[in-house]
This record gives C-alpha cells, sequence and structure tokens, in this order.
C-alpha cells in the first residue's frame, strides 16, 4: 500500500484529550496536550483538528462568535463517530489537578 497510512499520534492524542473533556475549542486542547504530551506547534492541533473533521473523528459542537472587529469566534470541537478513544490515564490525573 502507498501513501500516508490514515492514522495519526496527535490526532489520538487529541481523541484522548476530547473524550475526556466532552467538548473544548482548539487553544483549550493545545493547553492540556503541550502539558501531558510533547511539546508540537499549535499549528498542529488545527491542521489535525480540520483532518479529524474530515474523517469523522471529530465534529463541531458549537460555534461561539466573539465581539471583536474582526468576527473571529471559537469553534467546540466534540468526538465524532469514528474516534475511537483508549483510554489514557495521564489527561484525567492532569484535569484532575
Amino acid at each position: 500500500m502507498r501513501g500516508r497510512k490514515p492514522g495519526s499520534v496527535i490526532r489520538q492524542n487529541v481523541i484522548e484529550i476530547l473524550a475526556h473533556m466532552k467538548s473544548a475549542y482548539a487553544y483549550q486542547i493545545s493547553k492540556v496536550y503541550m502539558r501531558v504530551y510533547p511539546k508540537v506547534e499549535i499549528r498542529s492541533i488545527y491542521y489535525h483538528l480540520r483532518k479529524g473533521l474530515a474523517l469523522r473523528e471529530f465534529s463541531i459542537d458549537k460555534v461561539r462568535t466573539a465581539s471583536s472587529p474582526d468576527g473571529t469566534g471559537q469553534i467546540f470541537y466534540t468526538l465524532g463517530p469514528e474516534a475511537k478513544p483508549k483510554g489514557d490515564i495521564r489527561i484525567q490525573k492532569h484535569l484532575e489537578e
């Protein structure tokens, strides 16, 4: 089989984070990711969230628009039907602190 494998370690780690947080936006996910797993660029988190939407591993929970002049907002993500969390204890311990 040629090409890249469909799975990703970073995306699986994001699935684990969302399994415990239920719903979060990208910056919240990246803050937890940086404390629990090896450091990655925040752009990688955004990339894997978009890729996970295409693969139906994530779905959009809600969009909150900010009252800023540029109209940016927060997209809250949740697990999609194709997500398969394995249950990482490190995240649960971190979120309990």
